[in-house]
């Protein structure tokens, strides 16, 4: 990472959980830039480059380890829903399964996150056993090559940001 600003919360068994970001920079180091598109946790973060630059913080390079990286998927739907969490989704036709990341209001698309096997097209969802009609017309699903940045807020309601270099290493 070449750009932080603050640091989050490391270790193994931490409940601390980070927003994986589809935007680089928001319009100030305290707003988050663009979409939520998954979660992670941190076991590692340190200093990468020989020496901490005070004098100009961006020629820094971070290291940051993750654990437990959830990316989501959206499904839109052909018609509205309201939905409460927890709800467990089910793909008819694909078998696919996921959890709804958080509650929807007479909304068109469902954020889902844990998925097993591929939601398609034009398939019947069934949501906590119960097929009720929803038909998802459109599946976005999201990977670690879409995070652009990370960000979380700490226990005092201070933001950390950390944001990616060009060149990411997936392991």
């Amino acid at each position: 990472m070449d750009s932080v600003y603050r640091t989050p919360t490391v270790g193994i068994g931490s409940t601390y959980i980070l927003s994986l970001r589809d935007q680089r920079k928001g319009s100030s180091a305290e707003n988050a830039p663009g979409n939520e598109i998954g979660y992670a946790r941190v076991y590692d973060f340190r200093l990468e480059s020989q020496s901490y630059n005070s004098n100009n913080s961006n020629l820094d390079e971070w290291e940051l380890s993750l654990y437990d990286v959830q990316t989501f998927t959206e499904i839109k739907l052909n018609n509205p829903i309201t939905q409460t969490v927890p709800a467990y989704i089910k793909g008819k036709r694909s078998g696919a399964t996921a959890f709804l990341q958080g509650a929807v209001t007479s909304g068109v698309g469902l954020t889902v996150y844990e998925v097993s096997g591929n939601f398609i097209p034009n398939e019947q969802l069934i949501i906590n056993g119960v097929n009720n009609g929803r038909i998802a017309v459109g599946i976005t699903e999201y990977s670690v090559s879409d995070v652009k940045s990370i960000s979380s807020w700490s226990s005092n309601s201070r933001c950390c940001y950390l944001y990616w270099c060009i060149e990411c290493t997936e392991y």
